[in-house]
Protein backbone atom coordinates (compact mmCIF):
# COMPACT_ATOMS: atom_id res chain seq x y z
CA UNK A 1 0.00 0.00 0.00
CA UNK A 2 3.05 2.26 0.46
CA UNK A 3 3.94 2.03 -2.86
CA UNK A 4 0.97 3.21 -3.81
CA UNK A 5 0.37 6.33 -2.12
CA UNK A 6 4.46 6.87 -3.06
CA UNK A 7 3.35 6.82 -6.34
CA UNK A 8 -0.15 9.04 -5.98
CA UNK A 9 2.24 11.68 -3.98
CA UNK A 10 5.00 11.49 -6.90
CA UNK A 11 2.43 12.01 -10.05
CA UNK A 12 0.99 15.14 -7.88
CA UNK A 13 4.08 16.40 -6.44
CA UNK A 14 3.07 15.92 -3.06
CA UNK A 15 3.97 13.88 -0.02
CA UNK A 16 2.58 10.37 1.29
CA UNK A 17 1.57 12.09 4.40
CA UNK A 18 -0.51 14.49 2.66
CA UNK A 19 -2.50 11.84 0.48
CA UNK A 20 -2.99 9.62 3.57
CA UNK A 21 -4.60 13.19 5.34
CA UNK A 22 -6.60 13.43 1.83
CA UNK A 23 -8.00 10.01 1.82
CA UNK A 24 -8.94 10.62 5.53
CA UNK A 25 -10.29 13.67 4.72
CA UNK A 26 -12.50 12.34 2.05
CA UNK A 27 -13.64 9.11 4.25
CA UNK A 28 -14.76 11.77 6.78
CA UNK A 29 -16.81 13.06 4.27
CA UNK A 30 -18.38 10.46 3.15
CA UNK A 31 -19.54 9.40 6.52
CA UNK A 32 -20.60 12.83 7.40
CA UNK A 33 -22.69 13.12 3.89
CA UNK A 34 -23.64 9.63 3.40
CA UNK A 35 -27.34 8.73 2.69
CA UNK A 36 -29.61 6.47 4.44
CA UNK A 37 -30.51 4.28 2.20
CA UNK A 38 -30.30 0.35 2.73
CA UNK A 39 -27.56 0.09 0.02
CA UNK A 40 -25.42 2.73 1.74
CA UNK A 41 -25.66 1.72 5.21
CA UNK A 42 -24.93 -2.35 3.86
CA UNK A 43 -21.54 -0.86 2.10
CA UNK A 44 -20.79 1.07 5.66
CA UNK A 45 -21.74 -1.57 7.73
CA UNK A 46 -19.35 -4.18 5.47
CA UNK A 47 -16.48 -1.55 5.36
CA UNK A 48 -16.46 -0.47 8.81
CA UNK A 49 -18.52 -3.35 10.65
CA UNK A 50 -17.69 -2.38 14.26
CA UNK A 51 -18.82 1.19 13.64
CA UNK A 52 -15.40 2.93 13.76
CA UNK A 53 -13.86 5.00 10.56
CA UNK A 54 -11.63 2.70 8.68
CA UNK A 55 -7.76 3.64 8.15
CA UNK A 56 -6.81 4.70 5.01
CA UNK A 57 -5.11 1.42 4.12
CA UNK A 58 -9.15 -0.73 5.31
CA UNK A 59 -10.70 1.91 2.74
CA UNK A 60 -8.48 1.77 -0.47
CA UNK A 61 -8.62 -2.22 0.34
CA UNK A 62 -12.22 -2.27 0.27
CA UNK A 63 -12.58 0.19 -3.13
CA UNK A 64 -10.39 -0.90 -5.18
CA UNK A 65 -11.67 -4.03 -6.50
CA UNK A 66 -15.15 -2.04 -6.34
CA UNK A 67 -13.51 0.50 -8.86
CA UNK A 68 -12.12 -2.51 -10.79
CA UNK A 69 -15.77 -2.98 -11.81
CA UNK A 70 -15.85 0.43 -13.56
CA UNK A 71 -18.86 2.25 -15.29
CA UNK A 72 -20.54 -1.25 -15.38
CA UNK A 73 -23.47 -0.61 -12.70
CA UNK A 74 -24.61 -3.68 -12.68
CA UNK A 75 -21.24 -5.03 -10.85
CA UNK A 76 -20.16 -2.19 -9.24
CA UNK A 77 -21.91 -1.12 -5.83
CA UNK A 78 -21.19 2.10 -4.84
Amino acid sequence: MDKIIQKVADKYGTTPEQVRADISCMINEAIKNRNNSPESQALWKELSPNGELPSVEEFLLFVTPQAKNGCDSKKRRF
